[in-house]
């Protein structure tokens, strides 16, 4: 049994540099004032309404996501108003309808539709199709670096508190990033304004998946130990 709660005491130890998150105090509200266009606060209502009733996989609403996302871009001083606005709205058409993609198209600047429609996972696309759309541009990769940075600290979180979630799709979430995600780096113009800031995402996201794989590997030995607990109480008792 002491072995038992000494695995649950590392899984729980793994996440502590994850809890660091100094995006938290970015000022949402605030930040979408400075914008003069008016396009922040169209997309932050649009989001609003788009993810109004759908949930994430952690069962947390699906707007927290784009606004964690929002909060990251701004502390690590992203200022380009297509990759912000893109942000808001880079799940509306996958967790809502594919027609969504005409309203973007009418209501938001080329540009915005353009990294929008190239991060979208749309029906029946295979990875390789989908990451390949992603790497067409700069804003896009940058959008998915972000996007891939929280979903994956987030799913490591869920892992090391032992709530309840799909190991399985952790794994799968973990093969995919190191394939398809952390290759993408490569394809950033070496010009790029934002591409040091790329890089910070990219160390973030591999911290996270050290350990996601970790935490994996401590959690299948402590139920290797925990059916065994079992067996040998049935077994005596």
């Amino acid at each position: 049994m002491d072995y038992q709660k000494e695995k649950l005491q590392q899984i729980h130890d793994l996440f502590k540099p994850l809890e660091q998150k100094p995006w938290d105090d970015v000022n949402v509200i605030e930040a979408i004032k400075n914008d003069k266009s008016g396009l922040l606060s169209r997309a932050y209502k649009c989001s609003l309404g788009f993810h109004d009733k759908t949930f994430r996989h952690d069962g947390s609403k699906g707007v927290k996501h784009p606004n964690k996302l929002f909060k990251m871009a701004v502390y690590y001083e992203i200022k380009d108003i297509n990759t912000l606005v893109a942000l808001w709205l880079h799940d509306t058409i996958e967790d809502n309808d594919e027609k969504l993609k005409y309203d973007i198209e009418m209501n938001y600047p080329a540009e915005v539709y353009f990294i929008v429609i190239g991060v979208t996972r749309l029906p029946k696309m295979s990875d390789e199709e989908h990451f390949d759309f992603v790497s067409k541009s700069n804003e896009r990769i940058l959008v998915k670096l972000i996007d891939r940075l929280h979903n994956l600290r987030n799913m490591v979180k869920n892992l090391c508190r032992n709530k309840k979630f799909s190991k399985k799709r952790l794994k799968k979430y973990i093969r995919e990033t190191e394939q398809y995600v952390l290759p993408l780096y490569d394809n950033l113009s070496p010009q790029y304004e934002y591409i040091l800031t790329a890089e910070k995402i990219i160390q973030g996201i591999s911290q996270a998946l050290t350990i996601g794989k970790e935490a994996l590997k401590i959690r299948k030995e402590y139920m290797v130990a925990h059916q065994r607990s079992r067996f040998i109480q049935k077994l005596f008792y």
